[in-house]
């Protein structure tokens, strides 16, 4: 749909000559945005509807949102081609599509939904594998693998799903690069207490009579005695001081109780009390930090399920951590009822199955990087967005865009221009000059294209004519100059 002054036009309404110059324009800038009278919303104007279900969360600053949600200059998490990394970027745009086909891609452990032409992450085999060879029959054949060695010229690129082959292997995660929130600044072993207390451990809380003050008590509890070195290594480290009571309560389990001063002092630092306290720790966090935090994770409350490590965990602030803090490590993240599965961040396309699913509103996003980190059907995945979009009007969030956009059209299409008058098949964006960009799209008429096309045709046979003009002067006088040379001779 674009809209114009008066009215919206509907692109299947269109000329087909007109559709076609705007679906090459959309496949160009993959999506056309335009702001119609002051202070309306954008329209949209992208055939290829690179989309998700409306149902789909996006992971921000703030937390998961819905699109309708998300604020201009949010950040979300993308993937740097460049570093082989993931990194936190800019949303620029959200955009939304009426009645839109969706599909579900699926096997027995994973299930995605989107638009055909919705585009995702893809990642050639990261390892080289060396093969036992066998004699059988005088022919040499391969056998087992004895050996394989990670590649260094791994490559990704972004492809619509359907365009994808069987062999193509969809990329839902890649390690963070750096952090988002720098205000809380904790040591690893500080993270690895906070992991402690989380999971396998307890916090308290108390108030000073005096001041009111809210002050924290913290414990850890574990009954796993392979465990007790690590424990007690990083209290030593972290400068804690506690207090060891075996067998506490008569329950085989052994309570480590710190002294109020140290815990109330890291778990204020931590922030994690505060509204989505977890989930900001957990963006504060490097690798290194993230690798520590998942470890204590593991060792506290981990498992292996279906050659899959599994972390049980019942409370929705912590399992939402560990989760995220799973994904920032390159794991394809899933949420279940009793916990979060670390599953093998790629699977090849080949693997999936193709249902249709409804027809319904989507949406999608654009970012920096043209990635971005969503939550579906429980799980944290990696994907593909609009990538750049044009954006005309007020507060543009492209200020080139209006330019990019004359200079496509202008290029090297002798049918298309900006002129100042209208003729057939014209959309316009007529709009307040002082607050908005003046637009206006109209394709030359068919008479003028002929006349210029005659014009250029007239024009050369003109220089035809000259031309043979000259070449007969050149020979005559040539001819008259041998003449005359052999004649005084």
């Amino acid at each position: 749909m674009i809209r114009t002054k008066d009215s919206s036009v509907n692109v299947t309404d269109l000329h087909p000559k007109m559709k076609a110059m705007l679906e090459d324009l959309s496949n160009r800038f993959d999506g056309i945005v335009v702001t119609s009278g002051k202070d309306a919303k954008h329209s949209v104007f992208n055939s290829r509807h690179y989309c998700l279900p409306l149902d789909t969360k996006i992971l921000t600053q703030d937390g998961f949102k819905y699109y309708s949600e998300l604020k201009i200059g949010d950040y979300t998490v993308g993937f740097n081609d460049k570093t082989k990394t993931n990194e936190w970027t800019k949303i620029n745009d959200v955009f939304k599509f009426e009645n839109v086909d969706l599909y579900q891609y699926y096997n027995k452990e994973n299930k995605i939904v989107c638009t055909e032409n919705h585009k995702w992450l893809t990642q050639q085999k990261n390892y080289l594998y060396q093969y036992d060879y066998k004699n059988i029959d005088g022919k040499v054949k391969r056998d087992k693998i004895i050996g394989k060695k990670e590649r260094t010229d791994v490559r990704n690129k972004l492809i619509e799903i359907d365009k994808m082959y069987t062999s193509d292997r969809i990329m839902f995660s890649s390690k963070i690069n750096g952090c988002f929130y720098k205000d809380i600044d904790l040591t690893i072993d500080e993270v690895k207490l906070i992991a402690w207390f989380i999971t396998d451990g307890t916090i308290s809380t108390g108030y000073r009579i005096k001041s009111k003050e809210v002050v924290y008590d913290a414990a850890i509890y574990q009954k796993k005695k392979e465990f007790f070195p690590h424990i007690e290594k990083t209290l030593d480290s972290a400068g804690a001081k506690y207090s060891r009571r075996d067998n506490h309560n008569k329950q085989n389990v052994t309570r480590w109780l710190l002294k109020r001063e140290f815990t109330d002092r890291i778990i204020k630092k931590s922030k994690i009390k505060e509204n989505d306290g977890i989930f900001r720790f957990v963006l504060s966090l490097d690798v290194d930090k993230l690798k520590a935090f998942i470890d204590v994770c593991q060792m506290a409350e981990g498992g292996n399920k279906e050659n899959y490590k599994y972390i049980y965990q019942y409370k929705k602030d912590v399992k939402l951590g560990i989760g995220l803090a799973s994904y920032l490590l390159g794991n394809f993240a899933v949420y279940t009822k009793c916990g979060v599965y670390q599953r093998r961040p790629c699977i090849q396309k080949g693997k999936l199955k193709k249902i249709f699913k409804s027809k319904e509103d989507v949406f999608c996003i654009s970012t920096n990087l043209k990635s971005f980190t969503i939550l579906q059907n429980n799980r944290i995945m990696l994907t593909g967005n609009s990538g750049k979009a044009i954006d005309i009007g007020a507060g543009s969030s492209n200020k080139k865009a209006y330019q990019d956009f004359k200079d496509y059209v202008l290029e090297g299409r002798t049918k298309w221009h900006l002129p100042n008058k209208f003729a057939e098949y014209e959309v316009e964006d007529i709009l307040d000059e002082k607050t908005h960009i003046h637009i206006e799209l109209v394709q030359t008429p068919s008479e003028v294209v002929k006349a210029i096309v005659a014009d250029t045709k007239a024009i050369v046979t003109d220089n035809k004519k000259t031309f043979a003009f000259i070449g007969l002067l050149v020979v005559t006088i040539g001819a008259f100059i041998y003449y005359k040379k052999n004649k005084i001779v």
